[in-house]
């Protein structure tokens, strides 16, 4: 899980840093090692998805897992981003052509 400081009536996740460098860090290889339910398999996708838009093809990108079961959720996760990205992109074609 990940680690809170509360504080006035709040929490604040003290990690958020390391959790914006998976995202933005692409030019480097990370490793991250967390327990259940803590965000590795949402922040994989999305630096995977960065990866992606800026220009690194989806078939050169390694991501490792430690079950078959975290695999399988990382690839549906990224195939339903990617249709949801394209089916967008699509319907602005269209509405600036007019078909839709």
């Amino acid at each position: 899980r990940p680690t809170l400081a509360r504080g006035q009536g709040m929490s604040t996740l003290l990690d958020i840093a390391d959790r914006d460098r998976i995202d933005t860090n692409l030019d480097r290889h990370l490793f991250v090692k967390a327990g259940a339910g803590s965000g590795k398999t949402h922040h994989l996708v999305q630096r995977i998805l960065a990866l992606v838009a800026s220009g690194v093809p989806l078939r050169s990108i390694a991501a490792v897992t430690f079950t078959e079961k975290a695999t399988q959720e990382l690839i549906g996760r990224i195939r339903a981003v990617l249709r949801e990205v394209v089916a967008e992109a699509l319907g602005q074609v269209q509405a600036q052509r007019g078909d839709g």
